[in-house]
């Protein structure tokens, strides 16, 4: 009996033993303890989707105990977000990334946890949309840019051919989508005192389009992760470009010229809420008849950069109305009626020796010659400084370019009028009878820093200056009438020259035969 009751004893122990190794029921003492958990990164999110748009991926540690991690991704692209954080255990961090081009990547997160490190990969795969038509010849193109917009998804690619322009449209755009123009100087939308392009929606690019006409250009509203690049605003009755409760956008590489306001941050019924962190960078923002840029409430932390303001009829750039936290350096304030207006507290310059901004009314000097002056440049309205005005305007500044519009190169033409193409060769460029009378030598001249009509634009005949060509606000093009005797070829040589002294230069040769005096 006493045998009996031992064995049972000794088969309970061992039971019990095993069911806590189990972890089925729990230990009381030290002997038996449970086995840690170990810690994990864990990545969630999509794992497929299209060029362009912006995905949101969440990190978080599992058994981490009461450590604070912090976290850096690897996106798989060359693109790094470095450390952010702190996050406790059971938090989890989101950060977002959109893909330039279609492949496999992958997303590789690190988690640092005290002295530990962890780390998670995702495989996503990336695939482009679609390409829609507009203009052109294709049998399936569209005729209108907003039926194109109005049949793509979100991903896909409307490219719209210069053939058909200009495009008389209002355009509205609330789906993630790239608009891509064939050539930003003849790709042209336009629509009388209307506002062409409304943009209201995330992960939008547009690109390669001259907006003109309207009230305004284009209009960004509750709109994130947009771009917009490479267009020319022009000639519009309020706003080149208008940003509202809109964040995290590039506008870069734009010219923005002849409207009301050049470029703008508002708050408004349309778009309640600031316009945060977005970059303002390499744009020409010229001759607007109020603000060349302006903020106009509780506008916060955005950049604006490497951006040429000039010859604005009020303000280059006014700040107005609680926009605290922005910076602005490396960019070029040139003869506007005041250059800035900020009564608030922002940066004016990246700080020694990177410097701040080019400002045409600075009258300090460069004692050391290390191109910033040696007195800061205040700025008026309150107290903020430029602490290191730049001498010279930021960036290269190139000669101007020169094209010769007419004549036609090839071309036979009647005083200055092109007929055909030239029936026989010549070791001219380009041949004439009776001069440029009816239609004169026509010459485009653009440059990064002056306005066009304000480069000083000469012309000479073989090596012999003719006088200065006129510039003709209508057609935005140089003029010079090539009138008198002439016959032969002759080396037509036409200079432009900016402000800063920069000459840039063009040679066509042409065979002139005209047997009337001027």
């Amino acid at each position: 009996m006493q045998r009996n009751t031992f064995i049972i004893k000794l088969t309970t122990l061992i039971i019990i033993v095993l069911f806590i190794g189990a972890d089925i029921v729990p230990s009381t003492g030290n002997i038996l303890n449970k086995k840690n958990q170990p810690t994990e990164l864990i990545i969630e999110g999509p794992i497929e989707g299209k060029v362009g748009i912006a995905y949101e991926y969440t990190f978080f540690l599992i058994d981490s105990g009461e450590c604070e991690f912090f976290l850096k991704v690897n996106w798989g692209d060359g693109e790094i977000t470095d450390w952010f954080g702190p996050y406790i255990e059971g938090e989890k961090a989101t950060a977002s990334h959109a893909w330039d081009k279609s492949g496999k990547y992958i997303i590789q997160a690190e988690a640092r946890c005290n002295e530990s490190n962890y780390n998670a990969s995702l495989l996503v795969t990336i695939t482009s949309g679609n390409i829609l038509y507009v203009g052109g010849g294709g049998s399936n193109n569209y005729t209108s840019i907003q039926e194109a917009i109005d049949d793509a998804i979100d991903g896909d690619t409307v490219f719209v051919y210069d053939e058909s322009s200009p495009y008389n449209e209002n355009i509205s755009i609330v789906k993630s989508i790239f608009l891509i123009g064939e050539n930003k100087n003849t790709t042209i939308i336009e629509n009388v005192e209307n506002d062409i392009v409304i943009i209201n929606a995330n992960n939008v690019k547009m690109s390669g389009f001259t907006i003109r006409y309207g009230r305004y250009a284009i209009r960004l509203i509750s709109s994130n992760g947009c771009l917009i690049t490479e267009n020319i605003a022009i000639n519009n009755s309020l706003e080149g470009i208008y940003l509202a409760n809109s964040s995290y956008n590039t506008i870069s590489k734009n010219i923005v010229q002849d409207n009301y306001f050049g470029i703008g941050l508002h708050w408004t019924l349309s778009g309640p809420g600031p316009c945060l962190y977005n970059n303002i960078l390499y744009n020409k923002i010229l001759n607007s008849n109020q603000r060349g840029l302006h903020m106009s409430l509780y506008h916060k932390y955005n950049n604006i950069i490497g951006n040429t303001i000039a010859y604005n009829q009020r303000y280059g750039i006014k700040i107005c109305c609680d926009c605290n936290l922005n910076i602005i350096y490396h960019n070029n304030f040139i003869e506007n009626a005041q250059n800035a207006d900020d009564l608030y507290n922002n940066t004016w310059d990246n700080g020694y020796p990177a410097g701040g901004n080019y400002w045409s009314d600075y009258n300090g000097t460069d004692e050391d010659g290390d191109g910033i002056g040696d007195t800061p440049y205040n700025i008026p309205g309150g107290g903020n400084k430029d602490n290191y005005p730049l001498m010279q305007p930021f960036g290269e500044n190139k000669p101007p370019f020169i094209e010769i519009k007419n004549p036609k190169k090839d071309y036979f033409h009647f005083s200055g009028i092109p007929l055909f193409l030239k029936p026989f060769s010549l070791i001219a460029d380009t041949m004439t009878i009776g001069g440029f009378r009816l239609r004169p030598i026509l010459i485009n001249a653009i440059d990064d820093f002056d306005m066009s009509e304000r480069l000083t634009v000469k012309v000479f005949l073989n090596g012999e200056e003719q006088g200065d060509a006129i510039y003709c606000n209508d057609s935005e093009l140089y003029e010079w009438f090539w009138t008198g005797l002439a016959l032969g070829n002759y080396n037509l040589t036409i200079t432009a020259e900016d402000s800063l002294g920069e000459i840039g230069i063009t040679e066509m040769k042409v065979w002139n035969f005209c047997f009337i005096p001027k």
